[in-house]
Order: C-alpha cells, then sequence, then structure tokens
C-alpha cells in the first residue's frame, strides 16, 4: 500500500541538462566569445560564455524568463552540468545578454558555433509522413559565399 501526501517541497527534474552541458561544452567557437570585449562591460568573474551557456541552459529547461536563473543560482548539478564556474544573478545574464545581442561578432560565434554542433552529426535521419520520407538538407541559400 501507498500512501501519497502532498508536500511544500518543489520537484524538478534538470536530468536533460547535462546533455545540453556536454554539447555546449564541446563547441571550440563558443570560447571565442571569452576574448571580445564590450562596451558597458565591466571584467567579471563570470565569462561571455558561462553568460551564454546559463542562458541556453534555461532554455533547455523550459524557462523563459530572466529570473528563472535565480532557482539554479546555488545548485551543484546546474552548475557542473554546464562546467561553469559561477552561475549569474538575473541582473547580470540580463545585462550581459542585452549588450550581446547588440553585437554582430556574437552572431558571426553563434552562427559558427551552430555550424560546428551540426558536423559533429554524422546522420540527420529521416522524417516520415503518411506520403513520404524526408531527409533533411540544406541548399546553401541561408549563408553567404565569400
Amino acid at each position: 500500500m501507498m500512501i501519497i501526501e502532498r508536500g511544500k517541497d518543489e520537484i524538478n527534474s534538470i536530468g536533460g541538462i547535462t546533455l545540453a552541458g556536454g554539447l555546449l561544452n564541446s563547441l571550440n567557437h563558443l570560447k571565442e566569445l571569452d576574448a571580445m570585449t564590450f562596451c558597458g562591460i565591466k571584467a567579471g568573474h563570470i565569462s561571455h560564455s558561462e553568460i551564454l551557456k546559463s542562458f541556453t541552459g534555461l532554455q533547455t529547461l523550459g524557462k523563459n524568463d530572466y529570473n528563472d536563473i535565480e532557482i539554479y543560482r546555488n545548485d551543484d548539478f546546474f552548475r557542473d552540468s554546464l562546467n561553469l564556474r559561477r552561475v549569474p544573478s538575473e541582473s547580470i545574464m540580463r545585462q550581459r545578454m542585452d549588450i550581446m545581442a547588440k553585437d554582430k561578432r556574437v552572431v558571426k560565434v553563434l552562427g559558427n558555433s551552430n555550424v560546428e554542433l551540426l558536423s559533429k552529426v554524422k546522420n540527420f535521419g529521416r522524417e516520415k509522413s503518411m506520403f513520404a520520407q524526408y531527409t533533411p538538407i540544406d541548399d546553401g541559400s541561408n549563408f553567404k559565399r565569400r
């Protein structure tokens, strides 16, 4: 016999964050962010890549508000899964993300990181519908040729 009682503790499963952390930490291009300087940002104890990984970690967990980072500030599992020295506060993450979002260099690094991540996939598989099978391909129309 099981007795189920309602408690006051909030139970959240964040196990999937380890996969996201593994993928993010494997990206060499993402480390380029840490060498960048941005107007209005003092040298901090939290690197630019750690800010981005923290934000991506929130997105991975289905959290879409900067304030949600406060739940994970003292969470060792969240920090270790994303290989962070420190988890940023809501205000630091918001400020840094707002400034980085306006910088074209960051957009380039993120694009390169995306290509790096996709290049690690050997087989994208097939999508099936009742009408046909589809293989995802890139026709190159989204990239400018040099």
